[in-house]
């Protein structure tokens, strides 16, 4: 397959959609934090330290346009509406959020405003959208290519800042010093010194270095999920400013998903429609699987659908079929939780042999103890594997 067959295969687009609606939020929660900062610098006895100057003029004399631009914008791109045009005025806004003042600059505003433009780009309001619903665009895939930006604009990030942090300020451990918060926190004063907080900087440069590399490998990626999960709720704890921090975490935690392998429909969950307390179950994933990797089939169709599972068996324990193969079981229970964006990034973690012998234990003595006795009404259609990919 040539380079351009690559880069226009059909994807997921509901990965742009998730992706959209998490930069969205984050939006929104930075509003919380520079509007304020706003109409402070619009009024006239406030200290300015203009960008670029005409930029600031703008912010400061229609200062009530902006927030409401933002406002709008925000919410509008955050749950599809209007796509293009939210995204767009959103990407204004934070453009001029960054040239405007030095004290309204911040890096996480800077990565809003280009994965905004960015997303607004790739059409990500064509699915798990306002835009979609209106326009029954959901099912239509995106050109690869919309993915893969939105992964190399993670990597960017994360290889800019090991190398802004590569110098002795930094690894003299001082700058985590100086930001750690001083309340709430229960750890001894003493480790406010050079050696924990050489360890400490040294970490979180080898953090982010492999994160910009084990996100793009396969057998790294699990363990990158965890990392960067650890990393960034680490950063939101340990440290001053944290309102500021969790928006930085929720703008980078919601590009992860670009780098889930999720086929539209690619994977088969079989499940016994008989047990109504394996319906309970099936209806949560159902609900969660917001990039609709997985079709759902009941024992009842099973017959039907040519899947390598026997009705024994489905009765017996959840299967996922894979490509690659067939899990069962809480082995299923953890590799479907792998493929949905509320769980993947922890999910890796319950593949921890210590983990994993007690949740296979836990499924078993479950299992062997349901009762089953209302059947859960007709199923729904089995829905035809999708052949889009990531």
């Amino acid at each position: 397959m040539s380079i351009a067959d690559r880069l226009f295969a059909p994807a997921n687009a509901r990965v742009l959609g998730v992706a959209r609606a998490g930069v969205g939020i984050a939006a929104l929660m930075e509003l919380v934090v520079s509007g304020p900062r706003i109409v402070e610098l619009a009024s006239t006895d406030a200290v300015r330290l203009p960008i670029v100057p005409v930029v600031a003029d703008t912010f400061s004399a229609a200062w009530p346009v902006v927030l409401v631009a933002w406002l709008v914008g925000g919410i509008g791109f955050a749950v599809g509406w209007r796509t293009p045009l939210t995204g767009t005025l959103l990407a204004l806004v934070f453009f001029g959020l960054v040239t405007s003042d030095q004290q309204l600059y911040s890096n996480h505003s800077y990565l809003i405003a280009m994965t905004a433009a960015l997303l607004t780009a790739a059409g990500a309001g064509r699915t798990w959208s306002l835009d979609a619903r209106r326009g029954g665009t959901d099912r239509e895939p995106a050109p690869a290519w919309t993915i893969l930006a939105l992964r190399a604009q993670l990597t960017i990030m994360y290889a800019f800042a090991v190398l802004a942090k590569l110098n002795a300020s930094f690894l003299s451990g001082s700058v985590v010093a100086a930001s750690l918060r001083r309340d709430g926190l229960a750890y001894p004063q003493d480790w406010i010194a050079f050696e924990p907080m050489f360890v400490l900087s040294v970490l979180v440069i080898a953090s982010e270095a492999f994160l910009a590399v084990g996100l793009w490998v396969r057998r790294w990626r699990p363990a990158a999920f965890v990392i960067g999960l650890a990393l960034h709720l680490g950063i939101v704890a340990l440290m001053q400013s944290a309102w500021e921090l969790a928006v930085f975490s929720v703008a980078t935690l919601s590009l992860y998903v670009a780098f889930l392998d999720a086929p539209r429909g690619g994977l088969s969950v079989v499940w016994d429609d008989g047990c109504g307390f394996c319906a309970g179950w099936v209806r949560w994933f159902r609900r969660l699987d917001w990039l609709d990797v997985h079709r759902f089939v009941p024992r009842s169709q099973l017959a039907a659908s040519g899947l390598p599972v026997s009705a024994e068996a489905a009765a017996e324990a959840l299967h996922l079929v894979e490509p690659h193969g067939t899990s069962r079981g809480f082995a299923a229970v953890r590799c479907i939780a792998a493929r949905l964006p509320a769980s993947f990034l922890w999910a890796p973690l319950l593949g921890l042999p210590p983990v994993q012998a007690i949740g296979e234990r836990t499924y078993r003595w479950v299992a062997a103890r349901r009762t089953c006795p209302v059947p859960v009404g007709p199923a729904r259609p089995i829905r035809p594997p999708a052949r889009s990919r990531t």
